[in-house]
């Protein structure tokens, strides 16, 4: 699926640049709730643009409270593919679109010694390990707003955006 995914993107990527000599690309580094990503965007009309990009973190925890022995992986990972509209041709645009959205979060908690529990003792080997995995909605509509230039101007810009991702209830 990931290779599926990367070969629509390059896809899509190379389209803009080689369909007129005079289309131009925003090329962008950011970072965000969802992680690091790049992404591209192209002009699609005078006042649109299209957007592409991706967003990756990885983040491991080891921890013990208790005597339990905890450890958690939180691994974010999107896609995304948006449109932006300038009223006005201005530097405000409103964004709308969908993600591929691959976060999700799991962990485990291992216990040592012995625990009492309405009155009965229980070793460790008795109690077990507890495991946890939770998923989202792996396709979840964006909607956003900000601030930037177009994909149309040249030169080194600052962008702003903020959205809500719909991912849905954890599952």
């Amino acid at each position: 699926m990931m290779k599926y995914l990367l070969a629509v993107l390059v896809g899509t990527l190379s389209a803009p640049v080689f369909a007129d000599n005079n289309a131009s690309v925003d090329v962008d580094a950011h970072l965000s709730t969802l992680g690091f990503g790049l992404g591209i965007a192209f002009p699609m009309t005078d006042s649109v643009a299209g957007r592409i990009g991706f967003n990756k973190f990885n983040k491991s925890i080891e921890q013990t409270s208790d005597s339990v022995k905890y450890t958690g992986d939180l691994k974010l990972s999107s896609f995304n593919a948006l449109a932006d509209w300038h009223p006005f041709n201005g530097v405000t645009h409103l964004t709308a679109g969908l993600m591929y959205n691959n976060n999700k979060f799991s962990m485990t908690a291992v216990p040592s010694g012995s625990y009492t529990i309405n009155g009965t003792t229980y070793n460790a080997a008795q109690v077990g390990s507890l495991t946890a995995d939770v998923e989202f909605n792996k396709v979840a509509p964006y909607l956003g707003f900000g601030w930037s230039g177009q994909a149309k101007n040249t030169g080194f810009s600052f962008k702003s955006d903020f959205g809500i991702l719909f991912q849905g209830k954890p599952k």
